[in-house]
């Protein structure tokens, strides 16, 4: 029984090929910036441990997972990998809690680039926000059933 599910999405999951200023990239406009370019630069994602649990998290959610380690289990908890998420969430599941630094795509970066490059405000990290949420939801739906 997993009670606590956390959660980051792709764009603080990635290693953006070890060259920093491409942190800034999934503020850049989806349209833009071709899909395949962007999941090039990207790079690969973060490795998942054996039991699905993400190798790799923000601080944020390592705070959150130590702060409920002083109540709870550890097996109560889980960092879920976005692409092991099925093993976590279940009917028993009472929180999901997802990290993310903009998942409207309106903070100070996004707009700079909105500015740059005119037009579209549906920047990378929005994308990348929807499709988590989109997965998230499909699997609480399906847990109800």
């Amino acid at each position: 029984m997993t009670k606590f599910v956390l959660i980051s999405d792709l764009t603080l999951g990635s290693n953006y090929r070890d060259f920093p200023l491409l942190d800034f990239l999934p503020c850049a406009p989806s349209r833009a910036i071709p899909g395949s370019v962007y999941r090039f630069l990207k790079g690969p994602g973060l490795p998942a441990s054996p039991d699905g649990q993400a190798k790799f998290a923000p601080y944020a959610i390592r705070k959150l997972q130590a702060s409920l380690l002083r109540k709870y289990e550890a097996k109560d908890i889980a960092i879920a990998h976005e692409n092991h998420l099925d093993q976590f969430i279940r009917d028993d599941t009472e929180i999901i809690g997802i990290s993310t630094m903009d998942p409207l795509g309106i903070g100070p970066t996004t707009m700079s680039y909105y500015v740059l490059f005119g037009g579209d405000m549906r920047p990378w990290v929005r994308e990348e926000w929807d499709t988590l949420i989109n997965k998230v939801n499909a699997l609480r739906r399906a847990k109800r059933r």
